[in-house]
């Protein structure tokens, strides 16, 4: 059971990684190329104001809320003695879960809506043959082979100062 809990856990990570890079690669498609840096720190903001400050807050409730047996001195709760194993993991994953799922709602509503999404920069890429990056190179090398063989084919010319 620990093995397909293990093996669950690095396959949801890996899926839930992916959407980063496409996020920014978005954001980075629907700003001015002058406003890129501003637009990543709004995004670094808005990330902090609504994922990393408030994460804590959540999953410490969530762990207070199963235990068992509290701490008392003077009247006042203190720290938690015994949790409930069962309950705490299934509140922790249960919450993992579901914000993960909310996550994995916005990236499909923003994968059905990036279609909408025209070259902002004015270049017209629909114009310009597509060429990947290997057939550029092969292009090229073959260029460099033609000059080569150009210029190998020509007689060398050989001038002899004579020694006197």
């Amino acid at each position: 059971m620990f093995m397909a809990y293990i093996i669950l856990l690095c396959i949801s990570k890996f899926i839930s990684s992916t959407a980063r890079v496409g996020n920014t690669l978005i954001t980075f498609r629907c700003v001015d190329a002058k406003d890129k840096s501003f637009a990543l720190g709004v995004f670094g903001s808005i990330l902090a104001m609504f994922a990393f400050i408030p994460y804590p807050l959540i999953y410490g409730a969530l762990t207070d809320s199963t235990c068992l047996v509290w701490e008392e001195s003077c009247n006042k709760t203190g720290n938690c003695w015994l949790y409930d194993s069962d309950k705490f993991r299934y509140y922790l994953h249960g919450m993992s879960i579901l914000l993960i799922s909310i996550g994995i709602c916005f990236d499909i509503i923003v994968f059905f809506l990036s279609d909408r999404l025209t070259n902002f920069y004015g270049e017209d890429d629909e114009d310009k043959p597509t060429e990947d990056r290997l057939a550029r190179w092969i292009k090229d090398e073959e260029e460099e082979d033609i000059i080569f063989t150009k210029i190998s084919k020509q007689d060398p010319v050989v001038e002899m100062n004579p020694v006197l």
